[in-house]
């Protein structure tokens, strides 16, 4: 069982890579997508812009992905806050023993038993 967990662990670090290299591809087309449309919304052709002022596409990409690095530095420092505030971020409540709430209690009846069966303490 312990061979399956670290061989399923290093399947998923690979994963992991091409998710990064993803990404990174997702961020280099929503830069040049958004310096054609820059370009377009001004009415100037992007070799005339190239031509004469290649800064703009310098300076064009620079802002998009420093926004998107900055909103991706936020979001991860926030998820890095715990799962508590990843379930308040999706809408989640605290949920207690003394709810009325038939579906809540049930909830915590699941919860109880999966800790029991994992040995560890109810969260």
């Amino acid at each position: 069982m312990s061979t399956q967990f670290f061989e399923r662990q290093e399947a998923q670090k690979s994963q992991t890579k091409w998710l990064v290299w993803a990404f990174i591809a997702a961020i280099l087309a929503v830069v040049a997508v958004i310096n054609i449309v820059v370009i377009i919304g001004l009415g100037v052709h992007p070799r005339e812009v190239m031509r004469e002022a290649p800064e703009f596409f310098v300076w064009t990409s620079l802002i998009v992905i420093g926004v998107i690095l900055g909103a991706t530095w936020h979001r991860s420092s926030q998820l890095k806050a715990g799962g508590s505030e990843v379930a308040r971020a999706l809408g989640g409540v605290p949920v207690t023993i003394e709810d009325g709430d038939l579906k809540r209690k049930r909830l915590m009846n699941i919860v109880e038993e999966m800790a029991i069966v994992a040995r560890i303490r109810k969260p």
